[in-house]
């Protein structure tokens, strides 16, 4: 089942438009599993004159508590300037949801196979 809220804000700059989003998506399984999806950013280039394209930015998170599993994508890297702006990169994370902070990965079978 698929269900959820979103909230967006809305900016203006020259010629783009901010879409802030906010809220929560969840997806749960037949199986009991429930991942918690939250949402990036949005900016949509040259409203008013030129070619208009949507780009998506920031980071967005799938996060399964009750296997302490955290995903993080984060698109269009501040750090990585020069790439296309649909470049993006991830974490996959184990974690204790009683203590959220970031743990390193432990588990080879979780992170090997994690290559894109």
């Amino acid at each position: 089942m698929y269900y959820g809220f979103s909230e967006f804000g809305v900016g203006f700059g020259v010629n783009r438009m901010f879409l802030q989003s906010g809220g929560m998506r969840v997806i749960e399984f037949p199986d009991g599993g429930r991942v918690d999806i939250g949402f990036p950013d949005n900016v949509i280039k040259n409203v008013f004159w030129g070619d208009m394209h949507h780009v998506v930015f920031g980071s967005q998170s799938f996060t399964d508590k009750k296997n302490g599993v955290r995903c993080t994508i984060t698109f269009d890297p501040e750090h990585r300037r020069g790439l296309p702006s649909d470049y993006f990169e991830g974490t996959v994370e184990r974690f204790d949801p009683a203590k959220p902070e970031v743990v390193p990965c432990q588990s080879p079978s979780l992170c090997d196979c994690m290559a894109f």
